[in-house]
């Protein structure tokens, strides 16, 4: 993509504050170039549909071209009905004057679609938005990219970007503490995991195969993987551990210095890997395994010695699932399994465990500490968040009675988000004060603040 999105949006407010998109004229030329190029570009628009979703060329017409070509020509006709004034009744103490009603157009707006009517929900409100006289910022779904890329190619040819853009591709973004942006990452990734360690951000394409390493200034790496990345992580020191497919193998693990030069790969033969953490230090790695013994699912914590491919331990745990493993600072991994908590040496050998009360239904993993919480905020006894010490020792609870979203640490504070309240508390859950009554999807402490994204997008507020 060649502009930042923030500068796509720059473009299309002061295209929008010239005036040039409230002529009805304007609005019903744009929109019959654009039927014109849908017309022509009737074809590949099938053929991306195919690709995506297999969908035949029948198919294609009847439930999204067609109808996207009968809802921009409904527009065209009852586009200036749509935008004329209308009469109203005026009251009497101002019975000298003309009273009516004037629809205006909102200004930008931004178009998200979904996968499965790619081009039918990505064009409908785009004629739309149109007809109504606004700009537009279209990002199209990225398990869609055949169709996506034909979107992009359409309205390129339709519409200049301060008009209408298309953003197809994915972005992680750094801040620093006071919330100014300091670096945008933009890739093409679909699935698009991040990891961060040390001052630097890995971004790696979970599904796919693209891979890259930033920091607040610069990128420091790119690559692209042979096979489909499955896990990754950094280390402090720079270090990163790879998870791919490989053909005749289960797993094929990479592990690369902190100059990005390729270690060693060990290819996995006996088990299936779903993820790999890397020490602060860098010279251990744990990677969670998973195969079948007979009858029963048997998930295996696999040690390595980061710098030589050598397997320092195995350790089997039958009928679980390993679904969160941090080293912390003396060099112990902390295991969340779906039943229970573990502590292990770099040798292997267990040093706690905790059976979990309930079921298991999110958690937080940060070097010295675990929390859990389990439970129905719909029933009585709610949700419950349970905080362990580093050596698995249960420190504090909280109760909750709506429905929990997430729960982050920074081993100095933690932020249990529910349904439409924010809370923050001390680590061990001693205290929790309520901080925010704002709809959240996400939030994080960082330092002395906190990041979150709302509705109105990022926010930023001291702890």
């Amino acid at each position: 993509m060649s502009m930042e999105i923030d500068q796509i949006l720059d473009r299309q407010r002061k295209f929008f504050l010239t005036g040039a998109t409230l002529s009805v004229d304007l609005r019903i030329q744009m929109l019959k170039k654009l039927r014109r190029t849908v017309q022509k570009n009737e074809k590949r628009i099938a053929a991306a549909l195919k690709a995506d979703l297999g969908k035949s060329d029948f198919e294609s017409y009847m439930c999204e071209t067609g109808l996207v070509m009968a809802e921009i020509s409904y527009m065209i006709g009852h586009a200036r009905r749509f935008a004329a004034e209308r009469r109203v009744s005026t009251p009497l103490a101002q019975s000298f004057s003309r009273s009516y009603k004037k629809p205006s157009p909102y200004g930008n707006t931004l178009i998200m679609s979904p996968w499965n009517y790619p081009f039918l929900l990505t064009m409908d409100p785009l004629a739309d938005a149109i007809a109504a006289g606004n700009t537009a910022v279209v990002k199209p779904s990225a398990y869609s990219p055949a169709t996506g890329a034909v979107i992009k190619k359409i309205l390129s040819e339709c519409f200049p970007p301060e008009y209408v853009a298309v953003v197809t591709g994915a972005g992680t973004y750094i801040y620093n503490g006071n919330g100014a942006l300091l670096n945008s990452c933009l890739s093409s990734y679909r699935t698009p995991q991040t990891k961060t360690a040390g001052g630097k951000l890995l971004t790696y394409d979970l599904g796919g195969n693209g891979l890259r390493v930033d920091n607040k200034a610069k990128n420091l790496y790119t690559t692209t993987a042979t096979g489909t990345l499955l896990a990754a992580d950094i280390a402090p020191t720079g270090a990163i551990a790879t998870v791919q497919s490989a053909p005749g193998v289960y797993a094929q693990v990479s592990a690369y210095n902190p100059r990005f030069e390729l270690m060693y790969t060990w290819m996995v033969q006996d088990s299936y890997i779903t993820g790999v953490s890397l020490s602060n230090r860098g010279g251990m790695m744990a990677c969670a395994g998973l195969t079948m013994e007979g009858q029963h699912l048997v998930s295996l914590l696999r040690i390595h010695h980061f710098d030589q491919d050598e397997e320092v331990a195995r350790v089997s745990l039958s009928d679980q699932l390993i679904v969160s493993m941090v080293w912390n600072d003396v060099d112990e991994i902390q295991v969340v399994t779906n039943r229970n908590l573990y502590l292990f040496s770099s040798e292997g050998e267990q040093l706690a465990m905790s059976p979990l009360p309930g079921e298991l239904l999110t958690y937080e993993n940060v070097s010295g500490g675990i929390y859990v919480a389990y439970g129905d905020y719909r029933d009585p006894a709610g949700v419950t968040v349970l905080s362990y010490t580093d050596d698995l020792e249960q420190a504090g609870s909280a109760s909750l009675d709506r429905r929990l979203i997430s729960i982050t640490s920074d081993g100095n504070h933690v932020l249990i988000l529910t349904e439409g309240q924010l809370y923050l508390g001390d680590p061990a859950l001693r205290e929790l004060k309520l901080r925010s009554h704002s709809d959240l999807y996400m939030v994080c402490p960082v330092g002395s603040s906190i990041y979150g994204v709302s509705p109105d997008g990022l926010i930023h507020t001291l702890l």
